[in-house]
């Protein structure tokens, strides 16, 4: 991810992160947190 597309993310406001979260957690059939906090490490 390059720090433009990081910064964009950012600036989503939270329940559009969490909705990323969600969508990326239903791909790969786990819960969003746990995406979410790959996303942060």
């Amino acid at each position: 991810m390059t720090e433009d597309a990081f910064a964009s993310f950012l600036a989503l406001p939270d329940r559009d992160r969490r909705d990323v979260f969600a969508a990326a957690a239903n791909r790969l059939d786990t819960v969003p947190v746990y995406v979410e906090k790959d996303f942060w490490v």
